[in-house]
């Protein structure tokens, strides 16, 4: 953190926050802020957002019909989580999730190999696995719930495509836990503990948290267009 202070003071003429203030601020997870001579501007969160029609054309793809319930299931890269999938695997298969639920699996490109295979064993009929899709965000648009890892990219695409979650925050990273922590109080998010990754307890939470309504969120998502007229007045 001094070595932060130091660079900032001596070559910087700002620092921008990709954040909403509403949600969490720098010095939540910064402690020496008062330090900084730097002014500092929030800029809102960066997001893409799903494309046009993006759920009913992704649903009309996957053959879904408006009785069916998607499920994804993500852990980012993969470097990292793939103990979720697994346990997304083994609440698929234990018997307490509906004929109608559509499981699919995004493994990231990081993700072990043996992993990746030992989930090809599982997959079926209504559990799917994949690597990598370049439209992440129009797949939760298209979905009814997105269980995932709790990183930042994830968690903005979840507020953008306004769908249900349930997720695992990194117990190495405590921004993670931090940022879920004060989404729950007005979004449809719902945190995950390990005790919650046993198969029967994860089925269960996913056939629940599937049942909540989509909602369009009140925070700031256009932190990239922000981001530019910041720079462009500087």
């Amino acid at each position: 953190e001094d070595r932060v202070v130091a660079t900032l003071n001596d070559f910087f003429d700002g620092l921008l926050v990709h954040a909403d203030p509403r949600v969490v601020t720098l010095d939540s997870t910064f402690g020496p802020i008062e330090q900084l001579e730097v002014p500092i501007r929030y800029t809102g969160f960066i997001t893409p957002r799903p494309r046009h029609k993006a759920r009913s054309k992704m649903r009309a793809q996957l053959g879904l019909g408006i009785d069916d319930t998607l499920i994804v299931a993500s852990i980012g890269s993969g470097s990292v989580g793939s103990h979720l999938l697994e346990a997304v695997a083994a609440a698929a298969s234990c018997g307490n999730t509906p004929g109608n639920f559509h499981i699919h699996l995004f493994t990231g490109p990081y993700c072990p190999t043996e992993v990746i295979d030992r989930l090809h064993s599982a997959a079926g009929q209504n559990l799917v696995v994949e690597q990598f899709t370049d439209h992440f965000i129009d797949w939760l648009a298209a979905a009814d719930l997105s269980v995932s890892m709790a990183g930042y990219n994830t968690s903005m695409n979840i507020l953008a495509a306004g769908v249900p979650a349930l997720m695992l925050p990194f117990d190495q990273n405590r921004e993670q836990r931090l940022r879920v922590e004060r989404l729950i109080a007005d979004h449809r998010v719902k945190i995950l503990e390990r005790m919650d990754l046993a198969p029967v307890r994860l089925a269960d939470l996913i056939v629940s948290q599937a049942q909540r309504s989509r909602y369009h969120t009140g925070l700031d998502l256009d932190g990239a267009h922000r981001t530019v007229s910041i720079i462009e007045r500087l």
